[in-house]
């Protein structure tokens, strides 16, 4: 009897901190995906911070370029393998190089964490790669090359200056261009031309199309300060 009765309060204590237990695991669990929403928000954020920064590209300008070589052996001056390539298609020459992408496919699948997205620049960092191969397979343009280990343009970031293959051009054929200053500039002037059409038609009819989509701003002086 006296046996029974320490069995049954011996399981009434194993109980009591088996639901103690079991109530600070399902505080834990809930905690720890608190903690991993937070941290997968945190790394959106960041991500959208560096995109909004704006990326940077090498982009031919002119069409002078005679295929001179000149930015070819440039970079491979600096770097032992040349990271930008000029080609010839319909009569017209070509740079193939990297653009950085904002949502990088090179990035997204390199299994070491080898490139990473710095702001205006996708650089991968040569001494984590393996060579695998991944990123040149990812990459729309071809403009990974593999030599042991992945090589891709990086704007010469390492090095202080001009990006050496748009230095070395003569006929400045190559430049570094930020794509967000380009469209500011192709808005200011659609703004300009549209502010000059919608003076011109004012006078005419002010029920046209373009006079509704280009109508004056008016600032309400009663609105409150």
């Amino acid at each position: 009897m006296k046996l029974l009765k320490l069995l049954l309060k011996l399981r009434s204590v194993i109980k009591k901190y088996l639901d103690l237990l079991l109530k600070n695991i399902l505080k834990l669990n809930i905690f720890l995906l608190n903690l991993k929403f937070f941290y997968f928000l945190i790394n959106k954020l960041l991500k959208i911070f560096k995109e909004g920064i704006g990326m940077k590209k090498i982009i031919m300008t002119n069409d002078k370029c005679d295929n001179c070589g000149d930015c070819v052996k440039a970079c491979m001056s600096l770097y032992g393998i040349s990271r930008i390539g000029i080609m010839e298609h319909n009569n017209r020459y070509i740079p193939i190089v990297c653009q950085h992408c904002t949502a990088a496919p090179c990035m997204d699948v390199c299994p070491v964490e080898a490139i990473e997205n710095r702001g205006e620049v996708i650089y991968l960092d040569e001494s984590k790669c393996i060579g695998c191969g991944l990123c040149a397979i990812a990459c729309p343009f071809g403009a990974i090359t593999m030599m042991d280990l992945a090589h891709k343009c990086s704007l010469c970031v390492d090095r202080d200056g001009e990006c050496a293959c748009v230095k070395a051009c003569s006929k400045r054929c190559l430049e570094v261009i930020d794509i967000n200053d380009i469209i500011l500039n192709r808005r200011n002037k659609h703004l300009e031309v549209m502010s000059k059409l919608g003076n011109n038609v004012r006078s005419r009819k002010n029920n046209s199309i373009l006079s509704k989509i280009t109508v004056p701003a008016y600032v309400n002086s009663k609105l409150p300060k």
